[in-house]
């Protein structure tokens, strides 16, 4: 399951605005759409069974006008095409996967696969595998943990948030092990995150 919850994201999300002027629209709009999905996910815990689609449907137009209303010009402009031709959340995931509507299936899709992880008994999260033992995906971060006299790495991933222990000298993209062809770069202004090649585009020290 999350370590987080929706209201730890946002609070963070607020703070991190606060702190980095450059990144304050972007988090500005990440906390809308958190609270967003917070509510789809409480919605879901209060709902009988269904596809995802007749689960999800409910919540496509809130989107959409969220978006319209708050989000950066183009993704406003697609949500506002969307509302005026009256689409349903079925008519998008029919449609050719362009990243303007990949961005609208995962903003829905992240609280429903998160619900639905939360309700495994059990998640074997000590497999050495770059999928997600919950879901399947793919991650978005690594993080590095302190326990006992070193710290161990563990991977985030990018649709449920499941966390599981990963090796800390493999590259989860293409499974390189020479620490020497792993190039890491840093930023003296966010002393917790460096940043690596591949799609698994950060790592975070947890202290």
């Amino acid at each position: 399951m999350s370590a987080f919850s929706w209201d730890q994201r946002v609070a963070r999300a607020e703070r991190l605005a606060k702190q980095y002027s450059a990144s304050a629209e972007m988090l500005t709009l990440y906390v809308r759409l958190a609270r967003f999905q917070q509510s789809v996910y409480a919605r879901l815990k209060t709902q009988s069974a269904g596809t995802p689609i007749e689960q999800l449907e409910p919540d496509f137009k809130r989107l959409l006008s969220l978006v319209q209303s708050v989000g950066p010009a183009p993704l406003a402009e697609k949500a506002g095409e969307l509302l005026h031709a009256s689409c349903c959340f079925a008519d998008v995931l029919l449609r050719d996967p362009s990243e303007d509507l990949q961005f609208f299936k995962r903003v829905l899709f992240q609280p429903y696969r998160e619900y639905k992880v939360s309700r495994i008994s059990a998640i074997d999260r000590t497999q050495t595998t770059r999928h997600c033992p919950a879901c399947g995906e793919l991650p978005q971060v690594a993080m590095l943990r302190s326990e006992g006299e070193g710290g161990k790495r563990w991977l985030l991933c990018s649709l449920c948030s499941t966390e599981w222990e990963f090796r800390r000298l493999l590259c989860p993209n293409c499974g390189e092990e020479d620490q020497d062809l792993l190039p890491v770069y840093t930023a003296t202004d966010l002393a917790c995150a460096r940043r690596s090649l591949g799609p698994i585009s950060a790592i975070y020290q947890i202290r």
